[in-house]
């Protein structure tokens, strides 16, 4: 019986090792990649885009 137990804290400690190593890495991969998008988005409104459409900018 406390062997079975050990051998699931082992698999229990590897699955956090592999989510740990996971975050990690996503985390060096969202330094080092580029900002796809603006930090601030364009938050122009329905309203005034049909606006602008209708004087031709």
């Amino acid at each position: 019986m406390a062997l079975a137990s050990m051998g699931m804290m082992v698999v229990g400690d590897g699955m956090h090792r592999a989510t740990d190593s996971l975050g990690a890495l996503s985390r060096a991969m969202r330094l080092t990649q580029p900002a796809k998008h603006k930090s601030k988005p364009n938050r122009v409104s329905q309203a005034k885009r049909r606006k602008y459409k209708r004087q031709g900018r």
